[in-house]
């Protein structure tokens, strides 16, 4: 019996997490690769909104979607059957990797001129022809957005049909003759009103209600 108890408490001592010790918790579940960046399985799992979730993409065959309401940015959601939807989400490695900032970039010394004039140059040297670098802030160039899908969080969502961006603008009207094709957004079909060239509907799924576009501006 004492051996018994022993050999239990060795186990506990083996298994309990040492204090200071470190604990990585890795995510379960195969991830789900949008925009260059994995997404893995978390929950609950919400029904499906047509009004709401837009379809930005796939991974190989199954759709991916947004909902603007959620975070576009670090959380998509997945088709699982029926009309459940099972939210992926962006690790925490990765959701602080964007807040790192790089250090500025120093700026190289400015050349000195020679002390006497050099036989190559046929003329004096003029010590007040140099400027200097730029003094005071170094500007930085506003984000570039993505080829394709869900832009920075200054964006919002969009989608790319026929070289342009469209941003969603709530739900569209019932199709009629009113609407006609006019091409395809991956497999659901895209439709425009001939009075409104600027505006497009696209189902939120196949057979789905019509989502509302508006084209972009730059």
């Amino acid at each position: 019996m004492r051996t018994l108890i022993a050999l239990v408490t060795v186990a506990l001592v083996l298994l309990l997490p040492r204090p200071g010790a470190t604990q990585i918790l890795q995510p379960s579940g195969a991830p789900v690769v949008y925009l260059g960046d994995n997404y893995y399985p978390s929950g609950p799992t919400v029904f499906f909104d047509g009004a709401m979730m837009v379809r930005v993409g796939t991974f190989y065959g199954v759709p991916i979607y947004l909902d603007p309401s959620r975070d576009p940015i670090n959380v998509v959601l997945i088709p699982i059957g029926g009309k459940l939807m099972r939210p992926y989400e962006r690790t925490q490695a990765s959701i602080a990797s964007d807040l790192v900032v790089p250090e500025p970039a120093t700026m190289p010394d400015p050349p000195v001129p020679p002390e006497f004039p050099d036989p190559a140059y046929p003329y004096p040297v003029s010590f007040h022809a140099y400027e200097g670098p730029h003094v005071g802030p170094i500007p930085v160039p506003p984000p570039s957005a993505p080829a394709s899908g869900a832009g920075p969080a200054s964006q919002g969502v969009w989608i790319e049909f026929n070289g342009k961006r469209w941003t969603p603008t709530g739900q569209g009207p019932e199709l009629g003759p009113g609407l006609r094709l006019i091409g395809s957004y991956f497999d659901l079909p895209v439709y425009q009103d001939r009075a409104r060239v600027e505006r497009i509907f696209v189902p939120s799924a196949a057979g789905g209600p019509l989502i509302q576009y508006d084209l972009q501006r730059p």
